[in-house]
């Protein structure tokens, strides 16, 4: 049984109930409000933790280039928190720590982001 969240003309996101994948159309989270993809993110990350490291990473991307965002760092790194506790729960630290090298890469240039990064991830 499939749980609409939104439709509209161009989107139909659904969660599915039963022990299937999530099933996100279409494949670009920019078209659905954030907190929309964190109630989906948040009813499946429990019970299916290896299923929300995509739609996590993506939501990152598309945060950290939201530039009229001022916040836009601080919910990129609480983001990648909750990225990184998936990513433990399914014992995958060596793929976090890919992840979070080719994030560092890929934005070097934000060196505000890098910091608040480096940060919240020294405790762990």
């Amino acid at each position: 049984m499939l749980l609409p969240i939104r439709k509209g003309p161009k989107l139909a996101i659904a969660y599915a109930r039963s022990h299937q994948r999530l099933q996100w159309l279409p494949a670009d989270p920019g078209q659905v409000p954030e907190s929309q993809w964190f109630q989906l993110i948040e009813l499946r990350e429990q019970d299916h933790p290896a299923d929300v490291i995509r739609p996590y990473q993506d939501l990152i991307e598309i945060g950290l280039d939201r530039a009229s965002d001022k916040y836009r760092y601080p919910k990129a790194v609480k983001t990648i928190r909750r990225l990184r506790d998936s990513y433990y729960r399914v014992g995958d630290e060596a793929g976090f720590t890919a992840y979070v090298a080719d994030l560092r890469q890929r934005h070097h240039r934000k060196t505000s982001f890098i910091a608040k990064l480096d940060k919240a991830l020294a405790g762990r």
